[in-house]
């Protein structure tokens, strides 16, 4: 599995990227790098501003987040593409989601660039098959997230459709994403505290996922 965190330096880091390859960075349009590492995503920041972010702010795509989304795909290099762009969402929204996702897939499209959809409280197995997306990322709120994520990659994965759970901080969910059989995950703890973190994600990405308990964070 493929652990993705927040941007961060290259100097600082690149020895510990190079030396576990199953690490990568979850890039943002504020907070945006050139990619120097294997394996990274692109994120829509949509989560930070909304009602359970740590910036609620109910207009913030409207008033600046659509146009630095749009400016993150055009700085996004052909010859080193992303696994997946998250597509915009509406936390805690299905359909609202759904509709957004919609509206702006041809921009990712148009670029060349895999797709991935939010999934969010209320989905279904149907309307996310019809959309097709290249990935799908478990967002939605934190209970609804970890009472779906066990049934994620079984439903989708027979698909070819990449499986992402998000917001995994901490040793036991880590371990929880590779019990279930994510292909990738998320947190942002590792950029935010490096050398006190890296430890604990190592632990989660090679210790037995069996010992991991449910727990929601």
């Amino acid at each position: 599995m493929i652990y993705l965190t927040g941007n961060m330096s290259k100097a600082a880091r690149y020895a510990a990227f190079d030396a576990n390859p199953e690490l990568g960075m979850l890039l943002s349009p504020e907070g945006w790098r050139s990619p120097w590492c294997a394996h990274y995503a692109c994120d829509n920041d949509v989560f930070a501003h909304s009602p359970i972010g740590t910036r609620p702010d109910l207009h913030w795509w409207e008033r600046e987040g659509e146009l630095a989304w749009l400016k993150m795909l055009d700085k996004i290099p052909t010859h080193h593409p992303p696994l997946w762009v998250l597509l915009p969402d509406v936390v805690g929204d299905w359909e609202a989601t759904l509709e957004r996702s919609y509206r702006y897939r041809c921009e990712v499209e148009a670029r060349g660039f895999k797709t991935a959809l939010a999934l969010q409280d209320g989905d279904n197995v149907k309307s996310v098959l019809d959309f097709a997306p290249d990935a799908v990322f478990v967002g939605g709120t934190t209970a609804w997230k970890w009472k779906v994520a066990p049934l994620v990659p079984k439903t989708f994965r027979p698909f070819g459709i990449w499986t992402h759970l998000g917001r995994c901080n901490g040793e036991r969910p880590i371990r929880l994403a590779r019990r279930y059989d994510f292909d990738s995950a998320d947190g942002t703890g590792l950029c935010r505290f490096f050398d006190a973190q890296l430890p604990i994600v190592l632990r989660g990405l090679h210790a037995n996922p069996a010992q991991g308990e449910l727990c929601f964070e």
